[in-house]
């Protein structure tokens, strides 16, 4: 009994050795973000429609490029990329719904592209939180397997 028992924690190590530490994002999880990649690229003229000046444009395109590497590499599947990527989401997401009431008095068009963009930012913070969630809940459900009698 004890070797049997014995046996069945050496396979159940052998088992978490070969597994890989952290999976790759699934198929939701990748193309979310590359829908929030893409709509990065496309909102970029209406951003630069009303530049104060070069420092500005200077700024918008800085912050382009690296939120396109943080979502680049949340597409390899870096855990840390993928983290960074929720956390722009979630603080996009505040940022923007305290600007909406006022989007919707000057621009209907900015207030519409203001929703689609926290539509977009929404699914990819919630695909990354599930993706996380999945990673990390795996291993307890394999652990406990438990024999029957």
């Amino acid at each position: 009994m004890r070797a049997e028992q014995y046996a069945l924690l050496a396979d159940l190590e052998r088992d978490d050795m070969a597994q890989p530490s952290r999976s790759t994002p699934g198929i939701a999880c990748r193309m979310s973000v590359a829908a929030m990649l893409s709509w990065s690229l496309v909102e970029t003229p209406w951003d630069l429609l009303y530049p104060v000046g070069k420092v500005h444009i200077a700024i918008i395109i800085l912050t382009k490029l690296i939120v396109a590497g943080i979502e680049v590499a949340a597409l390899c599947g870096s855990f840390v990329a993928l983290a960074a990527c929720a956390f722009c989401c979630v603080v996009s997401i505040v940022m923007i719904g305290f600007t909406l009431p006022d989007l919707y008095v000057l621009s209907r068009t900015f207030f519409y592209l203001s929703i689609v963009e926290v539509v977009i930012k929404t699914t990819v913070a919630v695909a990354i939180s599930f993706h996380c969630a999945e990673d990390h809940a795996a291993p307890d459900v394999d652990a406990c397997r438990w024999q029957m009698r």
